[in-house]
């Protein structure tokens, strides 16, 4: 098949869900034997063509607001693979799948993979209540042109199906199995990784590490990512953290160099106000064991028994499990030992690659 991908920031990925999703199953598509087209955004990779992994990267420019960015990105990389030689067009995000129209006009495939919706939007403060009619509007207008769409969990397919009016398949994220490392590092430090964005639960992290803090004070909280267009609001996560070094923001990481942070950890922290799946869940409980994440739905489907739950938003809740943690090493040790028996064969990026190309399949087959 020759498959074009739109909605990704682009390759290699540097942070998101979407980029990563991308980064692990196209390169496996291309080594099957199909060709792939990732349509990424200028300013991602600086490159207006590259290759990655036998993926052709073709880097389009739209116009960098806040509103207009991925609209205008979405709109010129879908004219592009609407009139170039591709089988399936793929859209990342339901926002990309409003423009599955145009390709749709002229007897394309069209598949939307969607990966959070409406409601992380606004929970986030990214969309108001008028942005959000108007995405809600937009479906109903746009869904008839897709002739598949895929969400990543059991708890998004509900929402999906119900907007979407539609069946929606579920095919998961997946995660890279690294082996935990042999050595560990005698720093104790509690770790955050992901964006620094709102809805991360980040100042509930922070209110309870500070005051953890008071009864053990040699401990560091390390909160690794990036902001994402939110530089004021890491800035007021520095002014709440204080300035004793305590608190580290560390930056992106990537690589070894995450995967050592996940492995010395004393304990992963995802306190998430909202997620439709949960990519750092996952890298946590194989690269670490220890984890404390808000009690969300999602969570507890892919990890009740596993890892160690507090109630979303409460500060306190949070305190009393990383005190948990600390006290009760029993506690810490079952945690620790069951993480080694969690089941990642339904997250492996080959069996999820191979899933992907039989509803493409079967999409050409219509």
């Amino acid at each position: 098949m020759k498959i074009a991908i739109i909605g990704s920031k682009g390759l290699p990925a540097k942070y998101g869900g979407v980029q990563t999703v991308v980064q692990e199953t196209a390169p496996i598509m291309v080594s099957l034997g199909h060709k792939v087209t990732v349509f990424g955004r200028y300013y991602y990779t600086q490159k207006k063509r590259c290759v990655y992994k036998g993926v052709k990267v073709r880097n389009v420019r739209g116009i960098k607001t806040k509103r207009l960015d991925t609209i205008t990105h979405v709109l010129l990389s879908t004219i592009q693979a609407t009139f170039g030689d591709f089988d399936v067009i793929v859209f990342h995000s339901h926002v990309s799948g409003f423009l599955s129209v145009i390709p749709k006009m002229f007897g394309k495939k069209t598949v939307l993979h969607v990966h959070g919706i409406l409601s992380a939007h606004k929970h986030y403060g990214k969309w108001n209540v008028i942005d959000t009619f108007a995405v809600k509007f937009l479906i109903l207008l746009t869904r008839w042109a897709l002739d598949k769409i895929i969400t990543v969990s059991l708890s998004q397919k509900e929402l999906t199906e119900k907007i979407y009016n539609r069946e929606v398949e579920v095919i998961p994220n997946g995660i890279k199995i690294s082996e935990k490392l042999v050595e560990k590092e005698n720093e104790k430090y509690f770790l955050f990784v992901g964006r620094i964005i709102n809805g991360k639960g980040l100042e509930t992290l922070i209110s309870a590490f500070l005051k953890y803090l008071k009864s053990y004070p040699c401990t560091i909280l390390k909160i690794v990512g990036s902001p994402v267009n939110t530089q004021n609001y890491l800035k007021k996560l520095k002014i709440m953290s204080g300035d004793s070094g305590a608190i580290q923001f560390c930056g992106n990481k990537t690589g070894y160099e995450l995967l050592k942070l996940y492995n010395n950890a004393f304990c992963v922290v995802i306190p998430s106000e909202k997620e439709s799946f949960g990519l750092v869940l996952l890298e946590a409980l194989s690269r670490n064991g220890v984890v404390i994440a808000s009690d969300l739905e999602q969570f507890k489907i892919m990890a009740d028994g596993f890892i160690s739950f507090f109630e979303t938003n409460n500060y306190n809740s949070l305190f009393e499990q990383m005190k948990k943690l600390t006290v009760d090493h029993k506690y810490y040790n079952y945690l620790s030992e069951k993480s080694l028996t969690f089941s990642f064969d339904s997250y492996d990026w080959s069996n999820i690659t191979n899933s992907y190309l039989t509803l493409y399949y079967s999409v050409l087959l219509k």
